[in-house]
Order: structure tokens, then sequence, then C-alpha cells
């Protein structure tokens, strides 16, 4: 047992000091860094599969956290595809995102922000537990308010977990552009069937749910989480013509 147990820390250790060396906290951004660099990353044998699951099955989705995202990647592919940026995407996937259909889905910003705190200090949820390197940094919110200077006060998105990342994080290019075919609203999950037929029923089921704790927040409060995820609100108000009703309505009057 203590042989495990000093196996496992040392793999712990190894695993931050190469994150550390990239200026990164988690092990599985040093890939979706260096994109944003302009680099080419070595990819391991699990992104690489991932890649050919996304082709052979003719669609990609970008996982938003916090965006009922692990229930709608369980029904597509019956398992994670964990969480890419479109820019990750567009460096490793040669001509990926120009041969299959892509989507994501985008939330109220407020809403999946306290979905996010109400994880991070639960620990995340029986289906997934919060990321080890940001154990610490939960464990010492004592209200909502730490948890907004958390996101407030972090000098890059690298320094933060993907639960709090803005969303536009994840679906914009490199020149601000929303990099999928299709935006689907949390509230309208129903809607995704119109994407991929896979996907009817899909806003019955919900994996990785946090607790419905209620949280109040002052006045003071949505201002600064709307401020932090001012682009957030931008990004919802650009996507609107790429939800698949909106779709149907150009198409039923000859628009599109």
């Amino acid at each position: 047992m203590a042989g495990f147990l000093s196996d496992t820390i040392r793999y712990g250790v190894v695993r931050s000091l190469r994150a550390a060396a990239h200026d990164v906290r988690l092990i599985s951004d040093i890939p979706e860094k260096q994109c944003r660099l302009g680099r080419h990353p070595n990819l391991s044998s699990k992104r690489h599969r991932r890649l050919d699951m996304v082709r052979a099955r003719g669609v990609l989705f970008i996982h938003v956290p916090k965006n009922a995202g692990t229930s709608i990647s369980q029904q597509l592919y019956g398992e994670q595809i964990k969480h890419a940026s479109v820019r990750y995407y567009r460096t490793v996937g040669g001509d990926l995102m120009d041969r299959v259909k892509s989507f994501c889905i985008l939330r109220d910003p407020i809403d999946r922000f306290l979905s996010a705190y109400r994880y991070a200090i639960d620990a995340g949820t029986k289906d997934n537990r919060i990321s080890p390197p940001f154990f610490s940094d939960y464990t010492g919110f004592r209200h909502v308010g730490d948890a907004i200077d958390h996101v407030a006060g972090a000098r890059d998105m690298f320094r933060i977990d993907h639960i709090f990342r803005p969303q536009v994080w994840y679906v914009t290019t490199e020149l601000g552009s929303i990099g999928v075919d299709h935006v689907v609203h949390y509230d309208a999950l129903g809607d995704l069937a119109a994407i991929d037929p896979a996907l009817r029923g899909a806003d019955r089921v919900r994996l990785n749910a946090s607790r419905d704790i209620p949280i109040l927040l002052t006045r003071a409060q949505r201002e600064e989480i709307m401020r932090v995820y001012a682009r957030d609100y931008e990004l919802i108000e650009r996507a609107k013509r790429l939800w698949p009703g909106a779709l149907r309505d150009r198409l039923r009057q000859g628009e599109a």
C-alpha cells in the first residue's frame, strides 16, 4: 500500500512539474496552449483515437463545460470527447472541420457560472470529480464572491479550470469568429435532433449535473459576473443566426 501511495504521489508531482514547465495548471492543457502559440503538438494515442472517432461519426461536438456536454458526448460518441477548443481542432485535425459538421451548446453566463460554482464546492459529482490541481482553490471558497474573484483575477485562461473559462474561449477562431456550423442554446436542447438524429431526446438526459443549491447573488455580484463574461453575452447574441430553430425559420421563409 505504501508503495502504491508513493507511486501515486510521484506521478502527481511529475504531472504538476510538466504542466508548470508549460505555464499551465492542467497537463491536458499543454496541447491546447501549443496550438494557441502556433505550434502543432505531439498527440497521444488517445487524442488520435478521438479524432478518428469524430471523423467516423461525421460530427464534431465542441464540449463547453457545464452546458450539458457530458450527456451529449455520451449519447453521440458513447464516451467523453473532452474539453478541446475550435482552435485546437483547427490545428491538429487537418481538414477535419471542413469534412464534418460541428456544433456547440451555449448557456446563460450567470446560470453557467453558478453551476460551475456548485460543482466546485461539491468537489465535482459522482460522475466526474474536480481536477486535482484546483482542489485547494475550491476548498478555499468561503462564498460565491471568492469564486468570482478567482475568475476575475486570473492572468490568463490557463490559470483557471475548464468549468470557469468563458464559452467564447472554446468556440471561436483565432480571429474571433464563431468556428462551428451550429449553435444550440442550453434552454433548447430539443433542437439538437435537427443536427443529428442520434441526439433526439437529449433534453431529457442529464449526466454530471451539479446539485441545485440555491445561491442568492447581490446586484454587484451579478454585474461583476456579467462583466467577466461580457464576451459570452456578445457570443450568444452573434450565435442566434446559427440556432437550428432559426435556420428552420429561414428555410421556411425562403431566405436560406
